[in-house]
């Protein structure tokens, strides 16, 4: 399947100051297939080590970790040849074997032409240990495959082409009935892949197929918590994961609330610890409230004022027990929440470097998200529906003379995409409306 990521590695190959690269993601996000379809496709020779699946591999980073000694140790374990300077070399699960992750800083430093990748569930957990290689390395992140890469794996990717060429109420039926699609299935690759091999299956049956991938994905990751915080950490952990899904959409004005959560819990500090874990697992977007619009965005957000969205759409609802009959036919009330969880998903799915999002709210006056675009404030407005009243937004707008905003929502695009942005950019027009489905499409953020 067709991921966008992909480029990002070809870029990294590139670069004539290359240094080693970790590919981080929560787990089952398609890291590893990523890395081996990039050897295989990109390289003449490429050498894939597992540290879950062969430990003995671990034996080549005993000794000193000079980059020439390690390559020999692992060409014995192979019983192959490996040219440091033109093969690809994956370590996989690399947060098994700490030296291994410590000795990418000598390979930056001794061999800098080497092509060496490593990837690992939980790696954003092992950011802060004394030996981590900073500034050795570079960091890409793979998230869940976003709207625009189920559309490929779909083979339908001239349907969404031709409806940003020229727009009509067909094909936008069409692709809002993929969106719905989505919101179900997700971005996990597992789970769409069977979408994909099954979605002739009429009915319940692929849908079926997909709630019960879910549940093992789902049983992975707390299995994940268990092995590396323990039992009672574990517990607390899930419970927290669990309640935070159920909260979503609750309570759109308000911040992510600590008391009930958990027996003899309920203050931020209880919960600082828990939801970085699971924010550098992957497992949970955090986004600060904030209540001023004063630039840099940054200034204002407050450590225990945020919003905590999942990860995954597909994994959200099923872990609000939402049934898939529900979701494909969209009508039920309250459903804005999952809007704003696909565009959170979206976004981060295409945000370059440095892009941090916020949500804002400043009295009864609301804004689901904002960023700076070159020193612009962009209001996100998101609408679940057809309904485009945005009282928020309005006010939003006179009190911030030059921010430019973007609305979301289930209506027809208005015109061809790039007229739409090229006129946004030339009137004075300060609103510009997309349909949900095309939020990875937003130009700042591609």
């Amino acid at each position: 399947m067709f991921r966008a990521g992909f480029k990002n590695l070809i870029d990294w190959k590139n670069k004539k100051e290359r240094k080693p690269l970790i590919f981080k993601g929560a787990r089952q996000v398609g890291k590893t297939f990523l890395l081996n379809e990039f050897g295989k496709t990109e390289f003449a020779n490429f050498h894939y080590f597992n540290f879950e699946k062969e430990s003995s591999a671990k034996i080549a980073f005993q000794g000193d970790l000079n980059p020439k000694t390690i390559i020999e140790e692992l060409q014995y374990l192979k019983n192959k040849k490996i040219d440091i300077h033109n093969d690809l070399i994956i370590f996989d699960e690399i947060q098994l074997c700490p030296r291994a992750l410590t000795s990418l800083k000598y390979f930056c430093e001794d061999a800098p032409d080497s092509f060496v990748c490593s990837a690992g569930s939980l790696l954003g957990l092992y950011s802060e240990d004394p030996s981590f290689p900073v500034g050795k390395i570079e960091y890409l992140s793979l998230y869940p495959m976003n709207f625009q890469e189920f559309i490929k794996a779909l083979g339908e990717e001239e349907l969404l082409n031709n409806y940003i060429k020229k727009p009509s109420e067909i094909l936008h039926e069409r692709i809002w009935n993929r969106y719905t699609d989505y919101l179900v299935v997700g971005g996990l690759p597992e789970a769409v892949q069977a979408f994909v091999d099954h979605q002739h299956d009429m009915g319940g049956p692929v849908f079926e197929k997909i709630t019960a991938i879910h549940d093992d994905l789902i049983n992975g990751y707390i299995a994940d918590m268990a092995k590396h915080c323990g039992k009672e950490n574990a517990m607390f952990l899930q419970r927290l994961w669990q309640i935070s899904a159920e909260k979503i959409g609750q309570d759109h004005s308000e911040k992510f609330k600590f008391k009930g959560v958990f027996p003899g819990k309920k203050t931020y500090a209880d919960f600082a610890g828990p939801i970085d874990w699971l924010s550098k697992a992957g497992l949970i977007y955090k986004v600060p409230i904030i209540e001023s619009t004063r630039q840099p965005l940054s200034l204002d957000p407050k450590e225990n004022f945020f919003k905590i969205f999942n990860f995954d759409v597909g994994i959200l609802n099923y872990l609000k027990s939402i049934p898939y009959q529900e979701l494909k036919k969209y009508d039920f009330s309250h459903k804005g929440f999952l809007a704003e969880n696909f565009v959170i998903q979206e976004l981060n799915s295409v945000a370059p470097k440095g892009f941090f999002l916020y949500s804002y709210k400043k009295g009864t006056s609301e804004i689901e998200f904002l960023f700076e675009d070159q020193g612009v404030l962009r209001p996100l407005e998101v609408k679940a529906g057809q309904n485009l009243k945005a009282k928020s937004l309005n006010l939003f707008l006179e009190e911030n003379k030059t921010a430019n905003a973007i609305r979301l929502s289930r209506k027809l695009l208005p015109m061809p995409l790039q007229e739409l942005m090229d006129w946004q950019k030339q009137s004075s027009r300060r609103l510009c409306d997309l349909p949900l489905f095309l939020t990875s499409y937003i130009k700042s953020k591609s």
